[in-house]
């Protein structure tokens, strides 16, 4: 769900975002956790979503206008990409970065 304030003070009604569809391929999945960022005049949000099997995998979604929202998109990874906690993201001069604990190595943080 989502709301905006111009003042921090009025707010928009609450609004679904994606209209509770799941990302493609993760059909049964449910959503774990939340982050969010602006880039280029856009609000991105990735949301962990967690499989039967219990596997989670990253989904983005971004808007421009608060109402039209991409859809949900799982990032491209030659490598198995399931992280352990919340993922953030970080926007810097022309890239997203999405950053994520990996859950084979208590100290490794895998950026994307």
């Amino acid at each position: 769900m989502q709301s905006s304030s111009v003042d921090g003070i009025a707010w928009t009604v609450w609004t679904p975002v994606g209209g509770g569809a799941e990302p493609a391929g993760l059909q049964d999945s449910v959503p774990l956790d939340v982050s969010a960022t602006a880039f280029r005049d856009r609000v991105y949000i990735a949301t962990r979503w967690q499989t039967l099997d219990k596997l989670s995998h990253v989904a983005l979604n971004f808007t421009a206008d608060g109402e039209n929202w991409s859809g949900w998109r799982i990032p491209d990874s030659d490598l198995d990409y399931h992280p352990s906690a919340t993922v953030g993201l970080a926007p810097a001069n022309n890239h997203l970065y999405i950053t994520a604990p990996n859950p084979d190595d208590n100290v490794a943080i895998w950026a994307y």
